[in-house]
This record gives structure tokens, C-alpha cells and sequence, in this order.
């Protein structure tokens, strides 16, 4: 039985001392318009490179023992 779909979001910004790039996340989303609008109304006028990702569940009834 294949599990639903979910997304995750990654962001990706300057670290303001040392220039390095900073990677945080966040999820888990329903759907990619659920993360889309989480982007939105946190990052609205923020300099960020923010990428949304689907992933796949694993099944607890599928794992092996």
C-alpha cells in the first residue's frame, strides 16, 4: 500500500559572519500548497533560497524483521 505523499521545505541562507550557508527545514506538510503557503508567511520579504521537496513514508507494515 503506497503512503502519501508529504513535503518537506529546505531553506538555505547566508550566515551574516562568516558568508557560510546556513540549511535549516521544515515539515512535515500535507501538500506542496500547505508548504508553499507556510514559505510565504515566514520568508515574505526574506533573502532565502527555499526549495520543497515530496518524500515518501515508509510503511510500518511493510518494514522487514
Amino acid at each position: 500500500m503506497d503512503s502519501p505523499t508529504k513535503y518537506i521545505m529546505l531553506v538555505e541562507y547566508g550566515d551574516p559572519n562568516s558568508h557560510r550557508p546556513l540549511v535549516t527545514s521544515f515539515g512535515l506538510f500535507d501538500s506542496y500548497e500547505e508548504a508553499d503557503e507556510f514559505r510565504i508567511d515566514t520568508y515574505q520579504d526574506g533573502n532565502f533560497i527555499i526549495n520543497i521537496y515530496p518524500i515518501n513514508l515508509l510503511d510500518k507494515t511493510n518494514t522487514h524483521e
